[in-house]
């Protein structure tokens, strides 16, 4: 597999065509053949890892709601409520005890009084624990109702 330098040009012509005699040798010097194959090789074929995006609702003591923005991973994701504020997240994509490779973000506000926190469970299991801190009573109490099309994503590096 050849790499193709940036700023490479390219003209067309049939695998069967000899230029070798119908160019100068000062031209052919210079010259580097590169097969379609090269060209494709040099592309990336995707992102360096693996992504989850979504948007979650939730209310009362029901799962969360789910609008999937992006899912490159290869099992299916699934999100629950396991209690009062607290959800479960969970995917054999995700591999939380390989140091420094997955990262979490958990995004939320709903009138700009919450806060969301991650917790890993397992291997393949993390929690989120969402808190409603309009409420001074209750700041370290998890609450539900706290998300409203609040951005998960995770990214899984190889």
């Amino acid at each position: 597999m050849s790499t193709i330098p940036s700023g490479t040009q390219f003209i067309g012509l049939a695998s069967t065509v000899d230029t070798t005699e119908r160019r100068s040798a000062l031209i052919n010097a210079e010259s580097q053949a590169y097969t379609m194959q090269d060209i494709v090789d040099t592309i990336p074929s995707g992102p360096a890892y693996k992504v989850y995006t979504a948007l979650l609702s939730q209310s009362g003591t029901s799962n969360p709601t789910v609008i999937v923005l992006q899912n490159t991973m290869t099992s299916a994701v699934t999100i629950t409520r396991s209690s009062q504020g607290s959800y479960s997240v969970i995917c054999n994509d995700f591999n939380f005890f390989t140091v420094n490779k997955t990262a979490i973000s958990a995004i939320s506000s709903n009138n700009g009084m919450l806060l969301a926190r991650t917790a890993i469970t397992n291997p393949t299991t993390f929690r989120i624990e969402t808190f409603n801190y309009s409420d001074p009573s209750s700041f370290n109490v998890p609450n539900d109702g706290c998300l409203y099309f609040s951005m998960l994503e995770v990214r899984v590096y190889p």
